[in-house]
């Protein structure tokens, strides 16, 4: 949280995603279109560009044209403007190769995502398209008529029943990771009953910025997200600062609603979307039509809870929504500030989505930890020793909070 970045998180991240996953679906992307089977070529693609904006979010420029050629032993790392083009052109070849009328049987006993409905899948590309537009557009808003495009001709994830989502299971060995953490390492108080987390055992705490920002919102997710710990009696939610390792703090912490044993792993939800397409056309002068999308956002973020702890009642979202600011009476900058402290609300528990977008929007304002080794927030990973020591084609002199392309 001061900007020390273990080796080990960023050798077996990068090598995990690079030789694990990326060349993995090369083999059965490969595999796929050799027996025309061209809804697994297009699974197969799709994810591997999700992936890539992963990868990109994290380090910046990567091998993306060269990546996982067994012919070029050293790839060159493309500049983050031709990796975020590349994606995006990657979801259009995988989009092009899916079919819902055609059958692929490996398609849908592999697919733990959407159970082989080829028609979410291409929901599923469209939306990463769009996120990945919405980065461009942040340096190009030349991109604006393809995201419009997007919006108004191709399906999109609008509705939780559309969320790209893995499933986690309830026996051990197919947990969720963040339950597997608490239970091997003892986060959870035994005596309190089954999976629950005490600010004694916690690793996960809340966040002061957050907090901050939800409580000045009277935002009732923080009581799906939070329990409020030490601080119980006061009814009042309170966030950790970065940097400060006072080991007396009375802070929140994580809520057991995200330490099930079943909780999903989301890729890509409703509630992003819907933030997307209410800032995009806000941005172009449209907070008319806005206002809608960003009503479903939130909406989607609140309803996505109704099965799991802490569930909010719909006459509680109805409040929260209708209390909002109405779009008609703010400027375009203040609409799109709405719009972004939504999107780093409903980001919370998504490490990469919060962490890129608020390198794209920089709300809020977030202060420098204590202690930080960095003078600005972090915005990359150091490249992995490993790949430096091998690939002679590795950027040097980066520093981690050197801004990233498409942030302005």
């Amino acid at each position: 949280e001061t900007y020390t970045i273990s080796t080990f998180t960023t050798g077996n991240t990068w090598s995990f995603m690079y030789v694990n996953c990326l060349s993995n679906l090369v083999l059965a992307k490969n595999d796929a279109l050799n027996n025309e089977a061209f809804n697994l070529a297009g699974q197969t693609t799709i994810i591997s560009a999700y992936i890539y904006w992963q990868l990109t979010m994290m380090w910046g420029d990567i091998p993306f044209s060269e990546a996982n050629n067994l012919e070029v032993p050293f790839p060159k790392f493309d500049p983050q403007e031709d990796v975020l083009r590349g994606i995006f052109a990657l979801l259009q070849e995988g989009a092009g190769f899916l079919d819902p009328a055609l059958e692929t049987p490996k398609a849908i006993a592999g697919d733990f995502i959407y159970g082989g409905d080829i028609e979410q899948w291409e929901k599923f590309a469209n939306s990463l398209a769009l996120k990945v537009l919405m980065y461009i557009y942040n340096q190009d808003q030349s991109v604006a008529t393809q995201i419009d495009s997007l919006i108004n001709n191709e399906p999109l994830i609008l509705t939780n029943a559309d969320n790209a989502e893995i499933p986690f299971f309830e026996d051990q060995t197919n947990a969720n990771n963040r339950w597997k953490l608490y239970n091997q390492y003892g986060g959870f108080d035994s005596d309190l009953g089954e999976d629950v987390p005490t600010s004694e055992t916690s690793y996960l705490f809340a966040g002061k910025p957050l907090v901050d920002l939800m409580n000045d919102k009277s935002d009732p997710r923080l009581a799906t997200y939070f329990d409020e710990g030490d601080d119980a009696d006061s009814g009042f939610y309170k966030g950790y600062e970065m940097g400060d390792f006072d080991e007396d703090l009375e802070v929140s912490i994580l809520s057991n609603t995200f330490l099930k044993r079943d909780f999903p792993d989301r890729i890509h939800t409703a509630e992003e979307t819907n933030l997307y397409i209410a800032e995009f056309l806000t941005a172009e002068g449209n907070k008319a039509d806005a206002e809608a999308y960003y009503d479903a956002g939130i909406r989607a973020s609140m309803e996505w809870f109704d099965d799991k702890s802490e569930s909010l009642s719909n006459a509680l979202i109805d409040n929260y929504i209708s209390g909002r600011p109405n779009f008609a009476g703010l400027s375009d900058a203040d609409a799109l500030e709405e719009i972004r402290e939504q999107q780093y609300i409903a980001f919370f528990e998504r490490p990469t989505e919060a962490w890129g977008n608020w390198k794209r929007t920089k709300v809020p304002s977030l202060p420098l930890p204590e202690n930080a080794l960095l003078n600005d927030i972090i915005r990359r990973y150091p490249y992995p020793p490993d790949e430096v020591n091998a690939n002679p084609n590795t950027p040097t002199g980066i520093q981690n909070d050197q801004p990233m392309w498409f942030e302005n």
